[in-house]
């Protein structure tokens, strides 16, 4: 009976903090507020994950006059048939392959999602790991999870043997990578209506990520909210959508005919960080400018069709200084910079290369030097 007193108590503090008006609190209310709501609803979601892995076991679904398991929870939540399949799924993962992320769901800074990332992970190990290296993988994985976002904790999840065996990851995740790709490649599609009385055509596409950074790396650079283009005469602002729906007009205006079937390059810039040893043996991944991972096979093909800029990378993995003594930062530098920065440096600003200036930390004008530990 505790757990549902539990959660009849945080139920009953939750309509009491609603009941008070979330307009009324003051920021600093909001911030405390909204910590403690999340709380909560990490505790009922480790909570619903458990029932339902119960509800299967001892079937509820036949006592509700469900026709399965899955449909009494998406007729119970409210979630969709497939939603619903999802977290069936996580429930039964982490009942059986991650034990310690079920006990460390309601932790803060744990979330449904992170746990699903994680579960994943530990159903995709290899199968020779013993039971105590697969407890220190998941317990390195949950440690993480407290730390970084859903998003880096995908790409960590990728190497999740790293905390037993470095080189095992590198190898794995060029496996994995790969194999992504090659499926990516299979199940890309694209397609677009006819156009409608007021002259639009819609269009959608699924495709690989890697084609994809190198789309939104142009449409960034196009969009930048310094240059303030693609807003009409007679607009006051535009919404950042529509920036990108013009800007993906603007660029396949501008795209080069002499690249349509006779003609293997890429025809847009990104930047692509590759171990020498890695490029000549394919084994492991590359690093994109915002941290997305690609193997080092594809690495390698989009070389063969591509300028190389190489760059010398410092003991601590930082670029060394490629400039002199100019006012404006060289486009080396400005790769070197993104490389180095993945964006804007200013404290929690999430602006990406493409919409960022280099600047000078100390000014040109006082005698700032224009290399690279004066710059970001």
């Amino acid at each position: 009976m505790s757990v549902m007193q539990d959660l009849l108590a945080a139920h009953q503090a939750m309509a009491s903090a609603r009941q008070t008006g979330v307009c009324d609190l003051n920021a600093t209310q909001i911030a405390q507020a909204s910590k403690l709501a999340q709380q909560v609803n990490n505790q009922t979601q480790a909570f619903l994950l458990d029932a339902a892995a119960a509800a299967d076991k001892c079937g509820v679904a036949t006592h509700e006059g469900a026709s399965s398991t899955q449909s009494w929870l998406a007729s119970s939540t409210g979630v969709s048939e497939r939603d619903a399949a999802k977290d069936l799924k996580l429930a039964k993962d982490l009942q059986g392959a991650a034990p310690q992320t079920r006990a460390a769901m309601a932790e803060p800074g744990m979330s449904k999602d992170k746990a699903r990332v994680i579960a994943s992970a530990m159903c995709k190990l290899p199968r020779d790991l013993t039971d105590d290296d697969r407890q220190r993988v998941e317990a390195d994985l949950i440690v993480k999870a407290k730390q970084i976002s859903v998003e880096d904790l995908r790409r960590a999840a990728r190497r999740a043997v790293e905390v037993l065996d470095p080189g095992r990851a590198d190898k794995l995740e060029g496996e994995q990578l790969s194999k992504e790709e090659r499926e990516g490649f299979r199940k890309a599609k694209f397609w677009m209506a006819p156009e409608d009385e007021h002259g639009m055509v819609e269009g959608g596409f699924t495709i690989p990520v890697l084609q994809a950074q190198i789309l939104r790396s142009g449409l960034e650079s196009l969009t930048s909210p310094r240059h303030g283009q693609f807003v009409d005469d007679d607009e006051t602002s535009a919404t950042y959508p529509q920036k990108l729906g013009r800007a993906f007009t603007e660029i396949l205006e501008h795209l080069p005919t002499n690249c349509f079937a006779n003609h293997g390059g890429v025809a847009a810039t990104v930047v692509v960080n590759l171990d020498y040893d890695q490029l000549l043996t394919d084994i492991g991944a590359a690093t994109l400018a915002d941290g997305t991972r690609i193997s080092a096979g594809t690495a390698r093909r989009i070389a063969c069709n591509a300028g190389i800029l190489p760059q010398i990378l410092g003991s601590r993995s930082l670029p060394l200084d490629l400039g002199a003594q100019p006012r404006l930062f060289s486009k080396s530098q400005r790769i070197a910079l993104a490389h180095r920065d993945r964006g804007c440096a200013f404290p929690d600003c999430q602006a990406p290369p493409g919409w960022c200036d280099a600047h000078h930390i100390n000014q040109w004008s006082k005698g700032g030097p224009t290399n690279l530990a004066n710059g970001v």
